[in-house]
């Protein structure tokens, strides 16, 4: 167990947040001897990071499984030597943790259809600052064998390849699958705000620039099948009410246009939900693909976001 130690500084905010005392980020290779490793369990939801490390890890080339299982325990660990800082009245705890994202981490190590191999990328090493309130941190977990130098020696020996050789085609399907997933949450969440009324669109270009500022990743509405296609909305479902289907978990919402070479497609449903279905499941949903309930209120204009482009 780790108690918090160290100087305990008394910053403003703007002091605090512009990085003159508590920098916002920094390298790895600058964690000194006086960091120490710990797994900080707070009643927070769970790191995101953390639960996706056992899939992260299909994609990481190390010599050995002894060395994933060194590697996957680095990337979850903060870093700290105890300062604290008060911002108002509230106690923190001063850490960093790696600055991974495990949605891009999956993203850039997935293998695109067509392309040859290409030699593995390097871990990032940047550590980003993670203020930890005190009185909302249940345990730390003092992690002696992690030194700094452990660390960056781990970091350097794991890579996140740029092919996933090992897995090949299944690591496009779960991609694939993570994509629509987004796509059918965002989809969720904008019908949730327009009173259980999904978009009233007259085409997916429509459906992409409404629910953009819930996804804010276009690459999501991609597909990895190496047969091509695209994600489609459902233009059926479009302006009817939630409510008024009888079986959301079996109404596709957001599909590909296109099977895979093992006859299977993925599809997103209206409770959000997302499978890989085979050519006899997906020939039962054709009924569902036409229009078999009214849509209420008027729809889209015909090239409504067609020309649009997320900025940047």
């Amino acid at each position: 167990m780790v108690i918090a130690q160290g100087v305990e500084t008394d910053p403003a905010i703007s002091g605090l947040l512009s990085g003159l005392r508590v920098p916002l980020t920094m390298q790895a290779a600058d964690l000194s001897a006086d960091y120490h490793a710990v797994r900080i369990s707070t009643g927070a939801a769970p790191d995101p990071v953390a639960g996706m490390l056992p899939f992260m890890m299909l994609g990481v080339s190390t010599t050995g499984g002894a060395q994933n299982l060194d590697l996957q325990k680095a990337l979850a660990l903060s870093w700290t030597k105890g300062d604290i800082v008060l911002v108002g009245a509230e106690r923190f705890l001063v850490s960093y943790k790696l600055d991974l994202n495990p949605v891009d981490f999956v993203m850039r190590t997935a293998r695109v259809p067509g392309q040859e191999a290409e030699k593995p990328a390097p871990l990032p090493t940047d550590l980003r600052l993670a203020l930890v309130k005190l009185n909302a941190i249940q345990e730390i977990e003092y992690a002696p064998k992690m030194t700094p130098d452990n660390f960056r020696r781990i970091l350097g020996a794991g890579r996140a390849p740029t092919v996933m050789d090992a897995v090949g085609e299944r690591a496009d399907e779960t991609v694939t699958v993570s994509n629509m997933k987004q796509v059918a949450l965002s989809l969720v969440m904008y019908t949730n705000d327009y009173d259980d009324v999904l978009p009233y669109a007259q085409g997916t270009h429509a459906v992409q620039y409404v629910t953009y500022p819930y996804l804010k990743n276009i690459k999501a509405w991609e597909t990895r099948n190496p047969n091509g296609g695209e994600f489609r909305f459902n233009l059926a479902v479009g302006g009817v009410s939630m409510p008024a289907f009888e079986a959301p978990a079996e109404t596709p919402m957001v599909y590909e246009s296109k099977a895979w070479p093992d006859g299977k497609r993925t599809v997103g449903f209206l409770d959000g939900h997302v499978k890989r279905v085979d050519q006899e499941e997906w020939k039962k949903m054709q009924k569902f693909l036409t229009r078999w309930l009214p849509a209420s209120g008027k729809p889209f204009p015909l090239n409504y976001g067609k020309d649009w482009k997320p900025a940047g």
